[in-house]
């Protein structure tokens, strides 16, 4: 699934703060030429996405 989003950061650099702080990963929009977006692999343990969506969340609240 590809997510949009309007916040003042690139998708690489959200995506690396998301690895490292959150401990989530995503895929980048800036590799599919998309700029501000973010690709979300949803074939994973429902339970263990939801978390991740979680710390995903928490990060982006601080960004706002």
């Amino acid at each position: 699934m590809y997510c949009k989003y309007n916040l003042p950061i690139k998708s690489m650099e959200l995506i690396e703060r998301l690895r490292m702080e959150q401990s989530v990963l995503f895929i980048p929009g800036d590799q599919f030429g998309l700029g501000r977006g973010i690709r979300i692999g949803y074939g994973y343990d429902v339970g263990e996405m939801i978390k991740g969506l979680d710390r995903t969340e928490a990060l982006i609240r601080t960004l706002k």
